[in-house]
This record gives C-alpha cells, structure tokens and sequence, in this order.
C-alpha cells in the first residue's frame, strides 16, 4: 500500500466533522444550563442566591463558548498543517498494518495495556 499526500476534501471533510461537533457541544451546553436554571428557580428561594449561581453559570457557558469559537478558528487558519499531519499518521498506520498485520496487532495491544515482557 503506497502511502498518498492527503487531499483537500480528506481535510475540509474532518474540518466540518470538528466544527459540528463543536456546534453540537456548545448547544447541548447552553440547553443543558437553560434547563438547570428552569429546574433551580423552584426549589432557590432567595432571589439574590439565584441570580449569583446563574449568572456564574452563565459566565462559564460563555466561556466555553468563547473557547470552542477560538478553537475554530485556530483550526480554520492551521487547520491544513494540523490536518495534514494528522492524516499522514493515520495513513501510515493503515499501511503498516496492512504490509504486517501481527505488527500492527502487537503495536495496539501495547497500547492498551497488553503490554508484552520480551527478555534480553
């Protein structure tokens, strides 16, 4: 198996699956805090108590949203070199466990704690 230079569409391809994922996780963060806050007004009676933990909460949501933004955005203008050296590494997994797949076996087990004891 001959190892190949990643494509454009490998790349725009596992950019799009980043950033969907980020989009998915800030959503689900913001419902998962709308929901709390929903949840939290019931039982907390003290109003100045509330509005401490939720806008705390909010700080943090904003901040996580504000980080996954930058990420983005980082991935967006390195995202070549990053991607591009990630998916070399894949590629030449693939094709070491393609020429010697009792290698390749070996090289996973190792790396999840079957790890062999050889003697000198």
């Amino acid at each position: 198996m001959q190892v190949t230079a990643p494509s454009e569409a490998q790349i725009s391809s596992m950019y799009r699956r980043d950033l969907c994922t980020a989009i998915l996780f800030v959503v689900i963060l913001w419902l998962t805090f709308t929901v709390v806050v929903a949840l939290m007004t019931d039982d907390i009676k003290s109003g100045l108590l509330m509005f401490v933990l939720a806008f705390l909460g909010f700080a943090v949501c904003t901040l996580n949203t504000l980080s996954m933004v930058a990420t983005m955005r980082h991935l967006r203008e390195q995202g070549d070199k990053l991607y591009r050296q990630e998916l070399y590494w894949l590629t030449q997994t693939r094709a070491d466990r393609a020429r010697s797949p009792r290698e390749g076996r070996k090289l996973k087990d190792y790396y999840h704690g079957k790890r062999e004891t050889r003697e000198f």
